[in-house]
């Protein structure tokens, strides 16, 4: 056993479009409690990334996993028919009072962040928008995902790991994620 402390593992999420700390709030808890501290993303040693996060991060050499979660990849289906199977998805999984709330924080996320909007929107017209991705990250493809093609393995070089799930499963149910974090620290 080495005579220094261990640094503690830190992380930092990538929110999406209409997203931030609210729709985060259960992963970060849970997170902390697995023995994770919150850092800038040049820091963290874990980077989070959510749907079109993934294609906004710049990975560093201190981050040793980087998870892109749900990144939206599904040539020839608009975003407006997948916008509105997402939101079709969570009216019928989610209930009423929360489905309310969240969509109340997706509009005050559009609101407060317009530069998001925009370097979103830029990065959906991407041709191939996985080029850029570290071949380091692990792509996590949700089973009931609208936004990510049911082949995504075909199109990607990076590691791909199924989970099951919607789109937004990593708000809501944090732990398969924590577990393939854990999992992942210890194969390094």
């Amino acid at each position: 056993m080495s005579k220094y402390k261990r640094a503690p593992e830190t992380f930092h999420i990538f929110y999406a479009w209409a997203e931030g700390p609210w729709h985060g709030r259960l992963l970060s808890e849970s997170l902390k409690r697995a023995g994770f501290d919150e850092a800038p993303s040049a820091e963290a040693t874990v980077l989070i990334a959510h749907s079109i996060g993934s294609y906004l991060i710049q990975p560093t050499d201190k981050n040793k996993i980087i998870l892109l979660i749900g990144p939206p990849y599904w040539p020839g289906k608009s975003i407006t028919r997948m916008l509105l199977q997402k939101v079709w998805q969570d009216r019928d999984n989610l209930s009423f009072i929360y489905w309310l709330n969240k969509l109340l924080w997706n509009s005050v996320y559009i609101v407060s962040k317009p530069i998001l909007s925009i370097k979103s929107w830029e990065a959906l017209h991407i041709p191939d928008p996985f080029a850029e991705v570290s071949e380091r990250a692990i792509v996590i493809q949700n089973d009931k995902d609208v936004f990510v093609h049911p082949q995504l393995k075909n199109h990607i070089k990076q590691k791909r790991v199924p989970l099951s799930g919607q789109h937004d499963d990593c708000w809501h149910n944090p732990e398969p994620y924590i577990k393939l974090i854990q999992t992942e620290y210890k194969a390094l």
